[in-house]
């Protein structure tokens, strides 16, 4: 199942960063609302996906794989998704000397 944001028009390739930052601001700010309470999160760009809450690690591996799509938005909006779970939400993660992104990378 493919996310999707109707706010915006598809980017190209090019502005998949532009967009990213965009994204990142939106949730940084509040407008885009990604944690509820201390352990549960849900993804803002995939509002009509069956799951709605994830713990951390959850989300994070789904954001990564939604980040891999061919599409444009789909991928600007899951990397936004990605940088402002490991900047902004990192307290969330479990207590490891690696990263959970780096974890998943590995399997």
């Amino acid at each position: 199942m493919e996310c999707s944001s109707d706010e915006w028009s598809e980017p190209k390739d090019t502005d998949i960063g532009d967009y990213a930052k965009k994204a990142y601001m939106d949730m940084k700010s509040g407008k885009l609302v990604v944690r509820f309470g201390t352990d549960r999160f849900t993804c803002p760009f995939c509002p009509r996906k069956k799951k709605q809450e994830y713990r951390y690690s959850g989300l994070l591996a789904h954001a990564i794989s939604q980040s891999s799509y061919h599409a444009a938005k789909v991928k600007a909006n899951h990397q936004a998704l990605v940088n402002h779970l490991e900047t902004d939400h990192a307290d969330a993660a479990t207590s490891s000397s690696m990263p959970v992104r780096h974890k998943l990378m590995l399997l």
